[in-house]
């Protein structure tokens, strides 16, 4: 092996107090450091009632500040070159002689890229973007030979490829268009992998990037959707998840250097799978009330036809930030799609809008929710009920229930609060109701959509379910786990509150007293759905 000496050397030596260190990496005899201080986070509680004595639940939250630091391994000096609240993400070169930091302030409103030549310690702005609403799924990487650095970024509208050197020179925009690129990795100097949603905003295929020319060779064709992209160690093979409508993930091959050939590595799915008569969801694009904005929306169609017309449920997905309606199995509702299966048998449409704040259609699509949120949302789904009453026979849009959990609960919450003339009924999960709530506990989330609440509090009132419960005209179904700990049940209490003060009495709570917000228990999951389905029953059927 060529070593003649074993030793053990401390590098580093901290104050108790001060936050640990964490590696980044080698870069040539040198040491990149990272630490995390957390030391101005606030306390929080999310009691547990469930066990002998009730637990406080407590937890620290806040915004870190992040401290990136270059440790000579010869002469142990360890020298901080970076420290500053908000977040950030480091690469290092191949070669060892350059560290890149992409940084984003608290708000998420500022990013720069900056790179240190690491033995002089220098560094230099080699990009800078700002935007109104938020930054989002920032990624770099450096060339595996040379210097060059590859990063992704929103600025021109949609999430796109650019390189640049370390000294900020070269500075090159190599992929155009109105899609986003939702993954990209070197191949070698000149190339990079890519995945993309050119064909359509509900597809993600495979190319090649040639740098030098921009010219693209596409590796896949077949109508899917792609995820979860893994480059193999020596760059040549690229393993990811596929699915396609009614068709689970299941891992899939492709060889960068034999393009066209896509290879099924696994067959997770069972066949008893297929023995369900799955019916296949319609993708169906369309225009907003805007005339401009375009929307995604899937439908299932009731297996029975009512003459008289069939109810509709709609779905909302979690998140905000996410993409859910696209060609393929979802990955992050399976059991609420298998719920909507059942719900055609008994006689309803179930549709769903992959409404503005959702990701994968740019940056303008996703941020026009920032400082009031619900209000473009809701005007969305609202639109989707209306393609759907245009175009489908039997839609019966006047009996018209929402639910979903998380931000799907407090969408659900929000449109029948705000526009009870479209929704007849919510059913809500695990909902944001006040999203002061949610900034003292998640501010990472909330600061960047709506501020500061003590500097924009109107942002916060007219995004608020809670605001329009004085008012409310439409039943609602609250469900939510007791111990909660990211949207805490403090949400459904103030909500139920605002309803028993203003002497509404039509409405639904049901707890679970040992589920967060992802429920795990199998039985709370069936009791959850029974009882949504038993309030759509109720209110949506005459």
């Amino acid at each position: 092996s060529g070593v003649k000496e074993a030793f053990i050397k401390q590098i580093t030596e901290r104050e108790e107090e001060r936050p640990g260190y964490s590696v980044e990496g080698w870069a040539g005899n040198r040491l990149i450091l990272s630490q995390t201080d957390r030391s101005d986070y606030k306390e929080y509680f999310f009691p547990e009632y469930a066990g002998t004595y009730v637990d406080p639940g407590e937890t620290q939250r806040g915004i870190p500040t992040r401290i990136v630091s270059v440790a000579d391994v010869d002469s142990g000096n360890v020298e901080i070159i970076y420290t500053k609240k908000g977040y950030l993400s480091t690469e290092i070169s191949g070669n060892g002689k350059y560290l890149a930091l992409d940084l984003m302030d608290p708000p998420m409103k500022n990013r720069e890229i900056l790179v240190y030549d690491v033995q002089k310690l220098s560094s230099t702005k080699v990009f800078e973007d700002q935007t109104e609403g938020w930054l989002y799924n920032t990624n770099m990487e450096f060339a595996p030979t040379g210097d060059k650095l590859m990063f992704q970024s929103e600025q021109d509208g949609l999430y796109h490829i650019y390189t640049v050197n370390p000294d900020g020179s070269n500075f090159q925009q190599h992929t155009f268009g109105e899609y986003d690129i939702p993954w990209a990795s070197w191949v070698d100097s000149n190339t990079i992998a890519m995945a993309t949603s050119e064909m359509d905003p509900g597809e993600r295929q495979l190319y090649k990037l040639y740098l030098d020319n921009n010219r693209r060779i596409k590796l896949t064709s077949d109508e899917g959707y792609r995820q979860d992209f893994q480059l193999s160690h020596d760059r040549r093979y690229i393993v990811y998840e596929k699915t396609f409508f009614n068709e689970p993930f299941d891992l899939f091959m492709v060889d960068t250097k034999i393009p066209q050939r896509e290879v099924r590595l696994t067959n997770t799915v069972p066949d008893s799978f297929y023995e369900y008569d799955w019916q296949q969801e319609e993708y169906v694009r369309f225009k907003a009330r805007d005339g401009e904005t375009k929307l995604s929306m899937s439908v299932l169609r009731p297996k029975k036809r009512n003459p008289d017309g069939n109810p509709v449920v709609v779905f909302v997905h979690g998140a905000g930030s996410l993409q859910n309606v696209y060609k393929g199995w979802s990955n992050s509702y399976w059991r609420e799609y298998m719920f909507h299966q059942y719900l055609t048998t008994l006689g309803y449409y179930v549709i769903e809008v992959d409404y503005r704040h959702s990701t994968g259609y740019g940056r303008d699509f996703r941020e026009d929710v920032t400082n009031w949120m619900g209000k473009y949302e809701t005007r969305d789904i609202v639109d989707g009920l209306g393609f759907l009453a245009d175009n489908y026979d039997k839609a019966d849009t006047s009996h018209v229930g929402i639910y979903g959990g998380s931000y799907g609960g407090f969408m659900s919450l929000y449109a029948v609060g705000t526009a009870p003339e479209h929704f007849d009924a919510a059913a809500a999960l695990r909902s944001v109701t006040k999203w002061e709530n949610y900034f003292y506990t998640n501010p990472w989330y909330t600061l960047p959509r709506l501020g500061d609440p003590e500097e924009n509090p109107e942002h916060y009132k007219r995004s608020n379910p809670l605001t329009y419960a004085d008012s409310l005209q439409r039943p609602v179904l609250l469900l939510h786990g007791l111990i909660d700990n990211n949207v805490g049940f403090q949400d459904a209490v103030q909500y139920i509150e605002r309803l028993i003060q203003t002497g509404n009495e039509d409405f639904e709570l049901m707890i679970y007293p040992t589920e967060r917000h992802s429920f795990r228990d199998e039985d709370a999951w069936y009791d959850e759905y029974r009882r949504i389905l038993q309030f759509f029953e109720k209110h949506l059927k005459d």
